[in-house]
């Protein structure tokens, strides 16, 4: 199958100057062996949809492929769901899921689905692929903020892309035609897996089992599976004696019946060469090389001087690749909380820098200790948050590097890490910008011993901002123009029904005092929660699209003492509107599933529903007796200011 289907589909792709993309998995054959003759190599992840068929183990074994041919690029059929899905889903939602694919090896998505939009504009959401799918198309409500989430997207794929995987284990896959991958955990350690064929291009270069793409790997995880050929055990035992180390139970007989029975003596004289004799063995030397059997993949590598490349104190994903001799670590937090994680990496002698894939912002990091094997440091998250850490730089003096902070006579912070903070609690001192957030007395001491003392007082601000609020709704889906709220609430809850259903952008407007501007004080205006985007203007300066938590953006350069106006547009989803107009007379012929019987003559004339509804869409999820969605400004929105430590 593979030399006359895969291959062949390569080799007249190739001849038609393309490119061969495919997604390697429930083949006719050995999947991952498979998968070396792809150009691109594509996997598939889903949102949870409650039935557990997620597909993330393709995620792994076709970035493996990868990785092993040394190939750039691993795409993903990304964000795959089912009919739960129903307009409720959006970037902020996705992230974390997206996030785990790349800490996988994914890094390039292919979003599922993106549906052609025939009709005229104003017909939304207009066209869909039933169930199926994310709803990602340009009539969704949100489609206009997406702008820094595919920007994002962006920054992470571009990186991941760069350099070379760095694994530790390299998981060998059955010879078993329908044997599936299945993914396996490692504490600290990545991992690649390799079909058999695939592995036989391997050799052994300075005590590493390395293929021609140059990916190299300390040990091999040999398949739990009864049945081996000759040939693989053969390969095996030459690269062990040449240096390379292997953990596994020996294997019973030969597949089929190919030399049938000598083949197996064969195989049983290969496996008392290289377990030996004694079964209780867990550790045993074969030419210049190991074989670890009945103990866990953690402790042969430590067993072989291998430490972990990656732990950590919050249970964080990573991803490893070296990009020209520096290091570049991406970490996932997937979690509802902020927290602050105490992490440990295989590198030493450089500074370690933060990467904000979500700003491109790039932040030297002052705090961290090393020793001669790695370093340490803390490491801020938000709510979902990811980080590329980058090593590439030589260390700073050891003036530069802060080891130890004093707040109010108790240690927060000791030898470059943080003390522990509960989840969704801050640090006193900002660990990216330096800056103070707490009243007190703070006591910062760097490498050299040397101790710099500040005192924070009056103390930072944290002001609630209140109503009213003037709220200004567009013309034509329903709403007033405008309506003023003495309070924030959800637009769901609002007495009026074309506030209550309304769906889009709407502009929350009022006068910002700010009293005064001190200029060693940073500015922040947290809106608190909203649903489900914010777009934030600020006396005319449009300062950032807020698209996931935390809502909250340095407004410093743009306020004033005084006066200031504040702009805020905030967009929800489509669910509200279409709960709505589903309590309008039908405009459509429809099956009882709420799929079309024939196209409306009203909408291929380019005219409006004749029945007053606002929406179109060709397949109906939501009912007229369904709960709305939490809409707009949640809040609370406070200003809040932090105390700049000059350098």
């Amino acid at each position: 199958m593979i030399e006359n289907y895969t291959a062949e589909f390569q080799r007249l792709a190739h001849t038609a100057g393309l490119r061969n993309t495919f997604e390697s998995y429930t083949t006719i054959g050995q999947d991952l062996d498979s998968a070396a003759f792809a150009d691109e190599p594509m996997a598939e992840f889903w949102t949870p949809n409650g039935q557990g068929a997620d597909f993330y183990p393709t995620v792994k074994s076709m970035s493996s492929a990868a990785h092993l041919n040394g190939l750039a690029v691993v795409g993903a059929e990304s964000f795959t769901s089912g009919s739960r899905e129903k307009f409720l889903w959006h970037p902020a939602m996705i992230k974390a899921i997206g996030d785990d694919a790349f800490c996988g090896g994914i890094n390039r998505f292919v979003f599922h689905r993106y549906a052609a939009q025939p009709f005229a504009p104003g017909v939304l959401p207009g066209m869909q692929m039933g169930p199926w799918g994310l709803h990602y198309e340009r009539t969704n409500t949100w489609w206009e903020f997406s702008g820094p989430w595919h920007q994002y997207l962006a920054r992470c794929q571009y990186l991941l892309r760069q350099g070379t995987y760095v694994a530790d284990v390299l998981k060998l896959e059955s010879e078993e035609p329908l044997h599936r991958f299945q993914n396996i955990a490692l504490n600290g350690y990545s991992y690649d897996a390799s079909g058999p064929d695939t592995f036989l291009r391997a050799s052994v270069r300075d005590g590493k089992l390395t293929f021609p793409s140059g990916a190299s790997y300390r040990l091999v995880i040999l398949p739990a599976t009864p049945t081996m050929s000759v040939t693989l055990l053969t390969r095996i035992r030459d690269l062990v004696k040449a240096g390379a180390a292997v953990l596994g139970d020996p294997p019973q007989r030969t597949p089929g019946l190919t030399d049938y029975p000598a083949a197996d003596h064969t195989l049983q004289e290969l496996v008392a060469e290289i377990w030996g004799a004694d079964p209780s063995a867990i550790d045993r030397t074969l030419g210049r090389g190991r074989v670890f059997r009945g103990i866990a993949p953690e402790m042969a590598l430590a067993a072989l001087g291998v430490g972990p490349d990656f732990v950590n104190s919050a249970g964080l994903k990573f991803l490893h690749r070296n990009v020209d001799g520096a290091e570049f670590y991406f970490l996932s937090h997937a979690g509802a909380d902020a927290i602050v994680a105490n992490c440990t990496f295989r590198v030493t002698g450089r500074q370690p820098e933060r990467w904000d894939p979500v700003t491109g912002r790039i932040s030297p990091l002052q705090a961290y200790a090393t020793t001669a094997h790695e370093t340490t440091l803390s490491i801020p998250f938000e709510p979902n948050g990811s980080a590329f850490i980058v090593f590439a730089r030589p260390d700073p003096a050891p003036a530069e590097r802060l080891m130890n902070v004093v707040w109010d006579g108790v240690t927060v912070m000791e030898h470059g890490v943080y003390v522990t903070l509960q989840p969704g609690s801050e640090p006193v001192i900002d660990l990216v910008n330096g800056d103070l957030r707490e009243r007190g007395a703070y006591v910062l001491t760097t490498a050299d011993g040397h101790s710099r003392q500040f005192e924070v007082n009056p103390p930072p601000d944290v002001v609630a901002v209140t109503g009213p609020w003037q709220l200004r709704f567009p013309i034509g889906w329903g709403a007033p123009a405008a309506i003023t709220l003495d309070s924030l609430m959800s637009w769901s809850l609002h007495p009026d029904n074309g506030v209550k259903h309304f769906s889009g952008t709407a502009t929350y407007a009022k006068t910002l005092t700010i009293p005064a501007k001190l200029p060693d004080r940073r500015l922040y205006l947290d809106l608190g929660r909203v649903e489900v985007m914010a777009k934030v203007r600020l006396n005319g300066q449009d300062l950032s699209i807020l698209w996931k938590p935390p809502y909250c953006v340095d407004i410093t350069s743009a306020a004033k003492a005084g006066d200031n106006t504040l702009e805020i547009e905030v967009v929800n989803l489509w669910v509200n509107r279409l709960i709505g107009d589903e309590q309008l007379p039908e405009d459509s012929e429809r099956n009882p599933n709420g799929t079309l019987k024939a196209w409306p003559a009203w909408l291929l004339n380019g005219k409006p529903s004749p029945t007053g509804r606002y929406t179109f869409s060709s397949w109906r999820l939501w009912k007229a007796g369904d709960p709305l969605q939490d809409s707009g400004l949640l809040g609370p929105v406070t200003l809040r200011t932090t105390v700049i430590v000059a350098p």
